[in-house]
């Protein structure tokens, strides 16, 4: 939907399911919905997807991202959305990444892939969110706890 012109998120993720990885998680940390991502995976359960958003009832893309999406045939439950409401601070944007964690952790992946922003920053006048310096430096140490997998951010 305009951000992206290749889904480097994606394409890393399918390179190493064709070099031999069973399970793939892909963590997306951009103040967007990766609608693009969700699209590709949404029915296989080899990749999952968690992204932490801004609302789609508050900021783009409006039709996607919805808590209730959690993929379909072989990916039901691979898809998680946890949307944020505008203005939304680190305590509670750090909540929700330990909800992504848990989730990933209970995947087992092989890999994680990190897709990361820092448009979720105060003040980005792309998005609502308002995570300073220091609430970015604590999402590092969060994702620094996924173990033992390792960690690909793009």
């Amino acid at each position: 939907m305009g951000f992206c012109l290749l889904n480097n998120a994606a394409i890393a993720a399918q390179s190493l399911l064709d070099a031999g990885a069973r399970r793939v998680t892909i963590l997306d940390v951009d103040a967007h919905h990766g609608n693009g991502t969700q699209q590709i995976f949404y029915q296989r359960g080899d990749v999952q997807f968690v992204s932490i958003h801004m609302d789609p009832e508050w900021n783009y893309p409006w039709f996607v991202g919805r808590a209730h999406e959690r993929g379909d045939g072989r990916g039901a439950g691979a898809n998680l959305n946890l949307p944020l409401p505008v203005g939304t601070t680190g305590d509670h944007y750090l909540t929700d990444l330990t909800t992504g964690i848990d989730a990933l952790n209970a995947f087992d992946p092989e890999y994680v892939i990190v897709s990361l922003g820092v448009d979720p920053a105060a003040g980005d006048p792309t998005a609502g969110l308002s995570l300073t310096t220091d609430d970015f430096n604590a999402v590092g140490r969060v994702i620094g706890t996924i173990d033992p997998p390792p960690v690909i951010a793009v």
